[in-house]
């Protein structure tokens, strides 16, 4: 179809094929060629994509090893002596790169000692018309194999000096050097054809470096998605955890906020013996749903204010059992039921459910156990009044290694004074 005429008025401008002015085509063809200048200088290999590529070099620099050992046994056997020490040459440098990529964290080198090796003697064989001009065919294989094989960019420069040296030494008077090497028809038709495989390479391995850009794109958006609905997730059941937690405590008005002291106290010991942030947070989950198995304790026994009897007692200390259970059900919470099942058990042995001892006790545990039994001290209670300081600390010191986990023990004597929670 012609380019159509569409007149406004006293004004008129000319449509194109593609249906745009000149003005926009022109600014569109920039835009394109903005586009694949930035594709060709990206770097797409980075992370796993530049190990692999490595081996991938390394393979190939096995394989050139090879075939340059085959030449130059055929140049031997033949007679050509030069081509036979130029492919010798070859397979030591080609060694030297295989070794380079073994040893090399950077592709650079590598690709230097490769590509320095094919120019040069790719080049030599042009300029001395190596078997007869037939070793100058070797180089329509260059712009592919070098572009899949070590990138498009390194590829597309190794390919373009190639094409300016087959035009400048065939289409300019140079060409009367090599003339004893190579046919008219040769000389003038060698650097088209090198021309067409340069194209077609170039324009194949842009798109594709183009598609692994999307992709490469797609992915980072992705995982960046999944991390957000994560932490959206994270953060909703952490709330929940709070509520919960809040819940428990609201049972009872003598232990409000007792959970969330209790969890502040554990991260506290935690970070004085150096724990992982991300274990602090884990243990802070755990230790804010400690007592959530009080759910399952009447009212009457759980605000009791008297001594309990032994039936009483025994369904008290079934709380640690029930909140183990129902945390073992919560997936997000990782290990989430050490903590509620078994922060009554004793480092001696002597505690319960389960009568663990030393630290067969999950370290989560050991600490809520350290933690719990502070704030029961440092606290009021339907049965008593919260402790004096002194005999706090002189308690704390007198579980160390009967009750208390030795080591936990003198991390949250140390806490106790820095944080000043007996001032």
């Amino acid at each position: 179809m012609s380019a159509q005429r569409i007149e406004c008025g006293q004004g008129r401008f000319c449509l194109g094929k593609s249906g745009l002015t000149p003005e926009r085509e022109t600014m569109r063809i920039r835009e394109k060629v903005k586009e694949y200048w930035g594709i060709f200088r990206a770097d797409i290999y980075v992370g796993e994509r530049k190990k692999q590529n490595l081996r991938t070099i390394q393979a190939a620099a096995l394989l050139l090893v090879a075939i340059s050992l085959l030449m130059t046994s055929v140049n031997l056997v033949q007679g050509y002596y030069v081509m036979m020490f130029s492919t010798l040459l070859l397979a030591v440098v080609f060694g030297i790169a295989y070794a380079a990529c073994r040893r090399a964290r950077s592709r650079r080198i590598p690709i230097l000692i490769c590509g320095g090796a094919i120019l040069g003697i790719f080049t030599m064989y042009t300029l001395q018309g190596g078997n007869d001009g037939f070793a100058t065919l070797w180089t329509v294989l260059v712009p592919m194999l070098s572009m899949v094989i070590v990138g498009v960019q390194e590829g597309i420069s190794f390919s373009l000096y190639f094409q300016l040296l087959y035009i400048i030494l065939f289409w300019t008077p140079l060409r009367s050097y090599v003339a004893a090497y190579y046919t008219e028809t040769f000389m003038n038709r060698f650097p088209v054809l090198y021309f067409c495989a340069f194209a077609v390479s170039s324009v194949a391995m842009l798109l594709y470096k183009k598609q692994q850009m999307a992709m490469d794109n797609y992915q980072k958006n992705l995982e960046k998605a999944v991390k957000d609905e994560r932490e959206r997730v994270t953060q909703i059941s952490l709330q929940a955890i709070e509520a919960i937690s809040k819940t428990v405590d609201a049972k009872d008005k003598y232990t409000e906020e007792h959970s969330s002291r209790v969890a502040e106290y554990s991260c506290m010991i935690a970070r004085e013996l150096g724990w992982e942030e991300e274990q602090i947070r884990e243990l802070r989950n755990s230790a804010l749903l400690h007592d959530i198995g009080k759910i399952g304790i009447r009212d009457a026994v759980l605000n009791k204010p008297g001594r309990l009897d032994d039936e009483e007692y025994r369904l008290m200390k079934s709380h640690t059992v029930i909140g183990g259970d129902i945390l073992d059900e919560l997936s997000f919470l990782k290990n989430g039921g050490d903590g509620a099942r078994y922060h009554h058990e004793r480092y001696d042995g002597k505690g319960y459910p389960a009568g663990l001892k030393g630290e067969e006790i999950p370290a989560v545990a050991r600490l809520i156990c350290i933690a719990d039994t502070f704030d029961a001290m440092n606290s009021n209670r339907i049965y008593r009044k919260k402790c004096d300081p002194e005999y706090i600390r002189s308690e704390i010191r007198k579980g160390s290694g009967s009750q208390f986990d030795p080591e936990m023990t003198e991390a949250f004597l140390r806490v106790i004074e820095k944080e000043q929670l007996l001032a």
